[in-house]
């Protein structure tokens, strides 16, 4: 269903709803149309939305309230009522959805393409494009740096066992690849990936002196 929303607001007027919860296109999102082709933003935005529902999704079925998803231009996330303390196996059980939900896109479209089911060009391409960035999603998505997923499942793990020190280790953990990360991309030359791993060194700076933020997952 669509609904409509103040201009005023950061998100765009026209939502889409799924299950009863409410999706924002922010603005911001609109601008990837300056830098890919319509073909890619279809990919990116069919994937991270998926992403986003299978956090949701499993939230719900878990009996958790999920306020609402949004697309951004560099992520999506789904904002859930849940904290680390409440239950660490359904942390881990809705945040893994996410990149599993990518997993399993790769393999619907791998098996599409070698079953011979795709023959038009024109969709072979589509279903590789869809199986690299799902790919690359799931994969990046599981590195164990916060605010992706792998850290949060990594300092819910950490948080099980170490208590409220786990969020200081998992800090540490998450710095200590950012700073890989940001070290590889200079090497590399990829500003992307630096403006990125900024961000990343930022918010696992936080994570160790022991801000946690909202639970957009």
């Amino acid at each position: 269903e669509i609904s409509t929303r103040d201009w005023s607001s950061d998100v765009c007027s026209s939502d889409l709803e799924m299950d009863g919860t409410p999706v924002y296109l922010k603005y911001w999102f609109f601008l990837l149309f300056l830098f890919l082709s319509l073909k890619m933003m279809f990919v990116i935005f069919v994937s991270v939305l998926v992403h986003e529902i299978a956090h949701a999704w499993v939230a719900k079925k878990l009996g958790y309230r999920v306020n609402k998803i949004f697309l951004d231009i560099f992520h999506g996330a789904a904002e859930i009522d849940l904290n680390y303390l409440s239950s660490y196996k359904d942390t881990i059980r809705i945040i893994a959805a996410g990149p599993l939900s990518n997993a399993a896109i790769v393999l619907i479209f791998s098996c599409l393409i070698f079953s011979g089911l795709v023959v038009s060009p024109a969709l072979v391409s589509l279903s590789k494009l869809f199986i690299v960035v799902n790919l690359l999603i799931s994969i990046f998505n599981m590195l164990p740096i916060y605010p992706l997923d792998g850290g949060r499942i990594s300092k819910a793990i950490l948080m099980r066992y170490l208590g409220p020190k786990g969020q200081f280790f998992s800090g540490i953990l998450s710095m200590s690849f950012s700073v890989m990360l940001f070290t590889y991309s200079l090497i590399n030359f990829d500003l992307l990936l630096i403006f990125f791993s900024l961000i990343f060194i930022f918010l696992s700076y936080h994570e160790i002196r022991g801000k946690d933020e909202l639970n957009n997952i």
